[in-house]
């Protein structure tokens, strides 16, 4: 736990309290980052309890060993090191010399085992070995960087000895010791060999920083291995192959010529690949820079009005898409009523799936479907979006009401149940937003309605449909308002569209598929066998 918590914290160079957070009924340790624009930012990670007391120990935890780290680094840059080829130069009146290395020479890739000045001052040496003997038993979980400075302080332990009298023991198995590897009267520069990582182990890190869902972090790594792919490379290769300015321009340009995604998503493939060179650049800073990435392509955001395009369905795809043959509905009862309500409502997706059986009422001998934020499943997009709708006629007839009775009955549910069983997930009670994409919209794509994904013919289309019948009826835009869920244009239709419900239902009953009558009474007829 405070291993993973550290790597996320330091990513992030937070240095702020750490505070804990209770969401859900699970503790998260909450952190405030530098703001950007004067805007606040925070990270949070979870702690995976529900227990105050634990979460408060492991908070604690956390931020005395941030603490510490930052302390090391602070200290460290005030250090002075032998050079390269292992000459010690003194200290006159114990203050530093501007003629010796200082502070980060002792982190370079080919010299961070360099030995540390035993001309440095008592006091600095105490403060970090203080430092050190804390910070030691949790070498693996530390930043790169820290670890590099543990390792050098435990090179240096003679000029610890020798100052301030400590004797460092010989490490673990588990951390062998690392001798001064310069001879006395050796001339020669150290050459240590570059650290390598495969990309494989760059991406593990950057998914485990960023703290996504298991979802989010599998979209994250297809994208990348396919962007990899494309220009010859494979997670098992170095990851110095991917750190290159020309190999990334080529990525950029592959992902600025697809034709087939919108810029939102050419904007989410580029954040993928700088999120894994900032990553890599985090766990070796002497390394790699972020230079390679300061030349990517800025694309420009999709127009609102055209990111996404819903068509109104023809009279022959309707007419294609309730055919009674088809035994998608036959099969999926509840998706047919769901599409229902829709095509009659103009309801949204997560409208029309997330009824519960209370929103069915009957208010001054009218029957309505009641569109409300009553729970944390139904995600209404404003506030015209909860409204009551009088069922149209023909909707009645279909047998919808008598459908939810006999459900309610068979099911033994209560009022505050969701009438469509897939409306919502079983486990966490929150709205199941793969419904449409997984249900109604292969079986678009099975009878050929549906082209391809973002091709303008999907659920929102009954919406357009129905708003487009409505206008076609003439029927004025201050009931279309109240029947849709529309905010008003003005303040005319904003303000003074309180329809009482009997003229709603005067207004709705005017218009009707009639097409569609030769379909509705089949379904008529199989619907009341059902559930």
């Amino acid at each position: 736990m405070v291993k993973n918590c550290v790597a996320k914290w330091d990513a992030h160079q937070c240095s702020t309290p750490i505070h804990l957070w209770l969401r859900n009924n699970i503790f998260y340790c909450r952190m405030e980052l530098p703001r950007i624009a004067g805007k606040r930012r925070y990270k949070r990670i979870s702690l995976h309890t529900n227990n105050y007391y634990e979460a408060r120990s492991l908070m604690n935890e956390q931020q005395e060993l941030l603490n510490n780290i930052n302390e090391l680094r602070r200290l460290y840059k005030q250090l002075s090191f032998a050079d390269s080829t292992g000459v010690d130069f003194p200290f006159f009146d114990d203050s530093p010399s501007h003629d010796l290395p200082i502070g980060n020479l002792g982190l370079g890739n080919s010299s961070f085992l360099r030995k540390i000045s035993k001309y440095n001052s008592k006091n600095l040496l105490e403060r970090i070995w203080g430092l050190f003997k804390k910070l030691e038993p949790q070498e693996k979980q530390l930043p790169g960087d820290v670890q590099k400075m543990v390792i050098t302080i435990r090179a240096s332990r003679d000029v610890f000895n020798q100052k301030i009298n400590i004797t460092i023991e010989p490490n673990s198995e588990n951390q062998p010791v690392i001798q001064s590897i310069l001879p006395q009267n050796s001339t020669a520069v150290l050459n240590t060999p570059t650290p390598k990582h495969t990309i494989q182990e760059i991406l593990d890190a950057m998914l485990l920083k960023a703290n996504n869902k298991k979802a989010s972090n599998i979209r994250k790594k297809n994208i990348i291995i396919k962007l990899l792919s494309e220009v010859g490379l494979s997670p098992k290769d170095d990851y110095s192959k991917l750190h290159d300015i020309k190999v990334i321009d080529r990525i950029s340009s592959n992902i600025s010529n697809i034709k087939d995604i919108k810029n939102g998503g050419k904007k989410t493939r580029l954040a993928c690949i700088k999120e894994l060179v900032t990553c890599a650049c985090n766990m070796e800073p002497d390394i790699f820079s972020t230079k390679v990435i300061a030349n990517l392509p800025r694309i420009k955001k999709d127009n609102p009005r055209t990111a996404k395009v819903h068509l109104p369905y023809e009279k022959e795809q309707l007419l294609h898409i309730f055919d009674p043959t088809h035994p998608f509905f036959k099969q999926n009862p509840d998706c047919f009523w769901v599409c229902m309500i829709g095509l009659f409502t103009g309801a949204r997706a997560n409208a029309a799936l997330t009824i519960q059986y209370d929103d069915i009422i009957n208010e001054n001998g009218i029957d309505c479907i009641h569109f409300q934020s009553n729970h944390k499943a139904k995600q209404l997009k404003n506030q015209a979006s909860e409204r009551k709708v009088p069922i149209h006629h023909q909707l009645l007839d279909l047998g919808f009401l008598d459908y939810v009775k006999r459900k309610k009955a068979k099911r033994k549910a209560t009022g505050a149940d969701f009438i469509f069983d897939d409306a919502v997930s079983k486990k966490s009670q929150e709205y199941n937003n793969k419904y449409i994409m997984r249900t109604i919209n292969p079986f678009l794509k099975e009878i050929g309605i549906k082209q391809q994904n973002h091709d303008g013919y999907d659920f929102h289309s009954f919406r357009k449909t129905v708003s487009i019948a409505l206008q076609d009826g003439r029927i004025p835009n201050s009931y279309i308002n109240s029947i849709i869920g529309w905010e008003g244009k003005g303040t005319m239709e904003e303000s003074y569209s309180n329809h009482t419900l009997s003229k709603i239902k005067e207004k709705l009953d005017t218009f009707e598929y009639d097409f569609l009558k030769p379909h509705f009474a089949k379904w008529k007829k199989f619907m009341a066998k059902k559930p």
